[in-house]
This record gives C-alpha cells, sequence and structure tokens, in this order.
C-alpha cells in the first residue's frame, strides 16, 4: 500500500485548500485544481493549452551582438549561425540536462508532470516520482492483465489511468485507489484519455465519458468505431477516427462534452490516427493520407490544408503544434525529416532539416525544439535558423517517446528513465 510523502506540494495543497477554487462535493477530491501554467497534467498539456506549446512567459535578456547576415527560408541542423530578430531575446535555453530519473518497469509513454512530481504509466501500472529528490513517490501495480501504457491524467488531485481493461482513479498525493470503473468490451488498444470539467473523455473501442469524481458512465459512444485519440476543449470533445477495415467513415468528429451529441464531422480529410490539436478555436490534425489539416473549431469548415511527403510503408506524421497565424509541422524525407512553419493558407515560412524528427515540435515564445536523432535541436521561431543543438543521453529513443513542456523543462522519456533538460 503506498504511503503519504510530505513533499513541497502536499504543502501547497493544504494552503490551496484554504484559498479554495474548484471546489467539489466529493471530500476524497482536493479542493482546488491546479492552475499552475507550467504543469503538463495530461497528454496534450490541459484543454486550454496547445499540444506542444508552453504557457510559460521566460526571462528576457539583451542579445549578445553579432555581424549581420543574410538569412535563408531553408536551412539544416548542421548549420548553427545565430540570428537577432528583437531589440531583446528570451534566455537561450542551453538544452543541456539537468537531471534525471529511474522508471523501474517504463516509462511506456510520456508523463503528467504537476508539482514538480512526475506520473508515469509503466508495463504494469503508474509510478509517481518526486523531481526534485528523483525518489518514487508511491506506486500503483493492481496485478492482473493490466497494461498502463499511456500518459495519466491529473485532475484535481486525483490521478486518472486508463490500461488494458479497466480506468483507475488514484489519490495524487498518496497512489491509493480512489475507485475503478470497467470498460464494456475492455480498452484492448488504451490511448491516453482527457478531461474538462470533471468529465473523463477516454478513446478506445468507441468513446466513453465517465464522471471524474465517482467512476459514473456519464455517456458511451459505439458507432463510430474504433476511436484513435481524444483531445479536449471547454466547448468540444474532439475524437479522430482511424480506420481498421470496418470502421464507418474515418476522419475526425467534434462531441458536446456534455451530451456527447455530435456537433460535426469530417470524413474527407481522410483517417486520422494521431491526436488532434485544439486551440485559439481552431483544431489541427495529420492524416493517414499524409495531409495536414486546419479546421474551424465551431463547424469543422476547412482552414487551410497542406499535402506532406512520407516515405514508407507505415510511418505515422505527428501532430501539428499550431500557432497564432498557423502551425509547425513535421514532414518526413528520406534520409532526414524537415520542421515546416506554414501560415493560415498553407504557404511555407520557412523550413529546416532535422535528422530523425519523430515528435511534434515543441513551441516557445521566440523558439521552436525539435527531438532528432542527432539530439535536441533549437531552433528560431521566426526564420527556423538553428540555434543550438545539444546531444541526448544513449539510451534515449526520440522516434519512439514524445518529448513535453513542463515545470521550466523539457521531458524526454527513455527506455528506464526520464532525463530533464534546460527549456525555459
Amino acid at each position: 500500500m503506498p504511503s503519504r510523502v510530505l513533499t513541497r506540494r502536499t504543502t501547497l495543497a493544504a494552503v490551496a485548500s484554504i484559498l479554495g477554487g474548484c471546489v467539489t462535493s466529493d471530500p476524497r477530491f482536493e479542493s482546488r485544481c491546479s492552475d499552475d501554467p507550467t504543469a503538463w497534467s495530461q497528454y496534450r498539456g490541459s484543454s486550454d493549452r496547445n499540444l506542444r506549446v508552453s504557457r510559460v512567459t521566460p526571462a528576457r535578456i539583451d542579445p549578445a551582438p553579432s555581424p549581420s547576415s543574410d538569412s535563408s527560408t531553408s536551412t539544416s541542423a548542421s548549420d548553427t549561425t545565430r540570428s537577432t530578430q528583437s531589440p531583446t531575446r528570451e534566455r537561450l535555453p542551453s538544452l543541456d540536462r539537468v537531471g534525471a530519473v529511474a522508471v523501474d518497469g517504463g516509462p511506456k509513454c510520456p508523463p503528467a508532470v504537476v508539482d514538480s512530481t512526475a506520473v508515469v504509466g509503466v508495463n504494469d501500472g503508474v509510478v509517481a516520482t518526486d523531481l526534485q529528490t528523483g525518489n518514487v513517490v508511491w506506486e500503483y501495480r493492481p496485478g492482473g492483465p493490466n497494461r498502463f501504457n499511456t500518459t495519466p491524467v491529473v485532475h484535481c488531485g486525483t490521478v486518472l489511468a486508463s490500461s488494458t481493461h479497466r480506468l483507475h482513479a488514484l489519490d495524487f498525493e498518496t497512489g491509493n485507489r480512489r475507485w475503478r470503473h470497467d470498460v464494456s468490451g475492455g480498452l484492448h488498444f488504451p490511448r491516453s484519455p482527457a478531461v474538462v470539467d470533471g468529465r473523463l473523455f477516454v478513446p478506445g473501442d468507441g468513446l466513453v465519458a465517465v464522471d471524474a469524481r465517482t467512476g459514473e458512465t456519464l455517456w458511451q459512444r459505439t458507432d463510430f468505431g474504433h476511436v484513435a485519440a481524444v483531445a479536449a476543449s471547454a466547448d468540444h470533445v474532439i475524437a479522430s477516427l482511424e480506420d481498421r477495415g470496418t470502421d464507418p467513415s474515418p476522419g475526425v468528429a467534434a462531441l458536446d462534452p456534455a451530451t456527447g451529441e455530435t456537433v460535426w464531422r469530417r470524413t474527407n480529410v481522410g483517417p486520422v490516427d494521431r491526436p488532434a490539436v485544439v486551440s485559439n478555436g481552431r483544431v489541427g490534425v495529420t492524416t493517414e493520407s499524409d495531409s495536414v489539416w486546419l479546421l474551424d473549431e465551431t463547424d469543422g469548415e476547412t482552414v487551410t490544408s497542406v499535402l506532406f511527403l512520407r516515405p514508407g510503408r507505415r510511418s505515422p506524421l505527428p501532430p501539428p503544434t499550431l500557432v497564432d497565424d498557423g502551425a509547425v509541422a513535421i514532414e518526413r524525407r528520406l534520409p532526414s525529416g524537415v520542421v515546416r512553419r506554414i501560415d493560415e493558407h498553407g504557404d511555407t515560412r520557412w523550413e529546416t532539416e532535422v535528422d530523425g524528427a519523430s515528435f511534434s515540435p515543441i513551441v516557445g515564445h521566440e523558439y521552436v525544439a525539435v527531438a532528432g536523432s542527432g539530439g535536441l535541436h533549437l531552433l528560431d521561431r521566426e526564420t527556423g535558423t538553428v540555434e543550438h543543438t545539444a546531444p541526448l543521453p544513449v539510451g534515449n529513443v526520440t522516434r519512439q517517446f514524445p518529448v513535453v513542456p513542463a515545470d521550466g523543462r523539457l521531458f524526454v522519456p527513455s527506455h528506464g528513465q526520464i532525463t530533464l533538460h534546460d527549456w525555459e
């Protein structure tokens, strides 16, 4: 049985319970929901946060003088020329490794990070680790034929995790189980859930909405076939509908979070097997037909679509990262990947080759971080120029594990550990 450990977040929770906020009628729930902008409480960050965009306002410094030169819209990771775009710039992240956390049995997916604690799914359970000390706070290993190969959700003091057969709600402080929910038919291919306003949305053989406080089913949709992934905003649940040969009309759909009723559905975009991105009234998806689509969140109408190149039989494109006037996305080209920034019209603003780039770029206020086989690369957000490259430790497999920004750092999961790198 996990034991309670007094940590910095325990003290913060006690103070927050006095200050109030997100009060629920269930005394087992923590009395507030974290609004920490550095947290990464679920796979997509949170309902009001882009898939890979940091919300932290970084410190800014005056730039060092540099000789002027003509800028190019096409660069490569071997080009480390630094460009100056404004009188002041944020601190150039070193991307240096600043710590590491060993995770027994995993991780199998990126962590959720809240109050300097990383919560990860492993082969047979969930593990919470204090990032300041590296100590394991608690472990949850229920036994049986369960596989926790998804990113858990941390919501109002509760960890919500999906396994092969059921949903599990755990106390964030202790790891004690609050409830367990058996999903009809099981989650044969469990994916990371999403949560908004106390509703937990779980993709699988259909889509189910569960009360995060009690585990009771609120609504369920089985007419979509297999739902590959789910994203959520305050107004919509976005379901990615892939094609497994028998699925009706794959594509992407927006549902009402309260009722599960369809708001709009797009089938002409092609099958979607990756999570959508929802930000600032837009939905971004990559399809199995090698295209990036930007849709209006309200009605699903097309803002723009761009056909990307993707060599090989099966090499899914990662979801795009939305920015104010478009997106930053990965395009696969042999022998390397290409990072492209496109505007709302689908035109390319810049593109940069990054060897082995496989996952969604992380966009900061002035920089874009991309993980590739050559390490972590820092690109200028406006020009795509490679400013800096830092090697990844041996064992980091960036092709398999996405990198996430949280707590002012980049978290790079790999086999048996999570390494922490300087970011903001």
